[in-house]
């Protein structure tokens, strides 16, 4: 016999969905439609948010996909400054004291 847990949802309100410009910016920011379909490119919808910490974990440790953070070794090399040199630019912009924007 299975081990179930029944959670009481009754009293639960649906968070607002985001606006439709979150799927726009992550098009344009990671080049990928995040509601087409992986195998077959034809449009999901959004049918339910998980966020909170302790279910999305739990999900993920089912599924063999929860990685814990490992430390990273410190860098290698560390590279010391011992001078800066400053030069000038024009950049075709002229800027006086006593000149206002």
């Amino acid at each position: 016999m299975h081990d179930f847990e029944v959670l009481d949802v009754s009293g639960y309100k649906q968070k607002k969905v985001p606006s439709s410009k979150w799927r726009e910016l992550i098009k344009k920011i990671y080049e990928v439609d995040p509601l087409a379909c992986p195998c077959c490119q034809s449009e999901m919808r959004i049918i339910s948010f998980i966020d909170e910490y302790l279910i999305v974990k739990k999900i993920l440790e089912h599924l063999d996909l929860w990685r814990e953070k490992q430390p990273r070794a410190p860098p290698e090399k560390v590279v010391e400054i011992t001078e800066l040199t400053y030069e000038t630019i024009d950049d075709g912009w002229y800027q006086s004291e006593n000149t206002f924007v």
